[in-house]
């Protein structure tokens, strides 16, 4: 978005880097080393850390996070694996460290900060492998565009795999992930292979780049160990679908640099014949940027009705936005402004609004008092939105075509500078058919008198 410098590292054998902390001997494999004289196995003790101890990643993750800070890099408290140091002068961040195991990307305003970050971990790591502007990075293909203030997240090199794995090249595409009219809520009886392998892959690809996904992934994976045909059928299906969109990418920034967070929620009161909803939310930067969090579950209680499955579903939102918020603060961004979550569900915000429980409500006391009170500190704003522009409803429930192409555009290309349609509640005793919304204030206008 600022058009910061991105540059990565690879450590190679990075759990090999520390020192052991405690003594560990090892026989060495009796087949190549034996003692020349007695014929017995060498056994050695062990100095550095090794791949395959308990500790390895321990012991690495300790020694990375000493030379980083050694540097004046301060650890975020809501990530521990991302570095920040600030400028002198202005007190802003302007490097920012991320570790992924053995993978470090380096985030800076200025090539003299970045450099000076990497030459002193060569001075103090053995095997450093410099990939310089980065292109690749845990296996995502990243492609900048400075002009527009863009980055583009997208795995077409392991979707295109996935697909020639799993369907022949003459199948033509599928313009959703699933069919709607397949039955996915049975369980088979052992006679079909499990496909936890195949629902890994596709999860592997849904967390990362492909949010539009999620939910079908989501449906395959509560019979990954007991599938059906219907649910081979469905992953047969969910190839063909990434066939025709393979090119489909993450695009993130934009020209809006206001970083003003904000997000949806969506619940699915009884999806697929089983009492517990599934729960949908995610989260934006701003208006010209995809979504930087999407997350689809099912959750693990039954549900009683449609707005305990929604209250569930904001609990679960207001979470994350709580800490996207901190993150952000600790990054340099801090939330001055309540952050808009948007629902489409009236009696589960007049509920958080009010907290009037009752009888019916009493199990949800907690969660209700909660999102009140999250709601009445200013850090969260609660507002009701049309189905239609619930983006997270793609997170809860398998859609139409125009639907899920429309909030898959949403998910992954950002709003295109559009505020969100947020509509007004019906005025009480009126029936919704006396009213119509009126495109230039957005607001209720009764058909007969105008009435606003």
């Amino acid at each position: 978005m600022f058009g910061w410098i991105i540059e990565g590292i690879d450590v190679e054998l990075a759990f090999l880097e520390s020192d052991i902390d405690k003594l560990i001997l090892m026989t060495l494999p009796k087949d190549v080393y034996r003692n020349p004289i007695t014929g017995k196995p060498i056994i050695v003790r062990l100095k550095r850390s090794l791949y395959g101890l308990k500790q390895a990643g321990e012991l690495w993750y300790q020694f990375i996070n000493t030379v980083i800070q050694q540097q004046g890099f301060k650890r975020l408290k809501h990530d521990q694996c991302v570095y920040v140091k600030r400028d002198l002068e202005t007190g802003e961040v302007a490097t920012i460290v991320v570790c992924s195991v053995d993978d470090i990307l380096f985030l800076g305003n200025t090539q003299d900060t970045i450099t000076a970050m990497i030459d002193h971990l060569k001075a103090n790591v053995t095997n450093i492998t410099g990939m310089g502007e980065v292109r690749r990075y845990v296996g995502v293909d990243i492609k900048r565009d400075l002009d527009r203030h863009t980055i583009s997240l997208s795995q077409k090199p392991y979707t295109t795999t996935f697909v020639d794995q799993n369907i022949p090249d003459d199948m033509t595409s599928k313009p959703i992930p699933m069919s709607e009219t397949m039955d996915y809520s049975k369980l088979g009886d052992g006679s079909v292979k499990p496909i936890q392998d195949k629902v890994g892959q596709l999860r592997y690809l849904a967390d990362r780049t492909r949010p539009d996904i999620s939910t079908a992934v989501g449906i395959l994976g509560t019979a990954a160990a007991n599938p059906t045909k219907a649910h081979l059928k469905g992953v047969e299906h969910l190839a063909r679908y990434l066939k025709g969109t393979k090119d489909l990418a993450l695009i993130l920034g934009g020209d809006d640099q206001v970083v003003k967070l904000f997000g949806y929620t969506d619940a699915s009161h009884l999806p697929d014949d089983s009492s517990k909803p599934r729960l949908g939310y995610c989260f934006f930067l701003n208006l010209t940027s995809g979504t930087i969090y999407a997350r689809s579950v099912k959750d693990t209680t039954v549900s009683h009705s449609s707005c305990e499955s929604e209250i569930k579903a904001i609990d679960n939102a207001i979470r994350m936005a709580i800490w996207l918020r901190g993150f952000l603060e600790e990054l340099g961004f801090k939330q001055i402004e309540p952050t808009v979550l948007h629902t489409d569900s009236v009696s589960a915000k007049a509920l958080a609004d009010i907290c009037n429980i009752g009888t019916n409500s009493s199990h949800l006391v907690m969660r209700i008092n909660y999102i009140h009170e999250c709601v009445e500190a200013g850090i969260i704003q609660l507002k009701y939105i049309n189905t239609l522009n619930e983006v997270a409803d793609i997170l809860t429930k398998l859609l139409p075509v125009e639907a899920h192409e429309r909030h898959s555009q949403f998910l992954l290309e950002g709003h295109n500078c559009q505020q969100p349609v947020v509509m007004p509640l019906i005025p009480k005793k009126r029936h919704k058919s006396d009213f119509t919304i009126d495109r230039q204030t957005g607001k209720w206008k009764h058909k007969l008198n105008g009435a606003k």
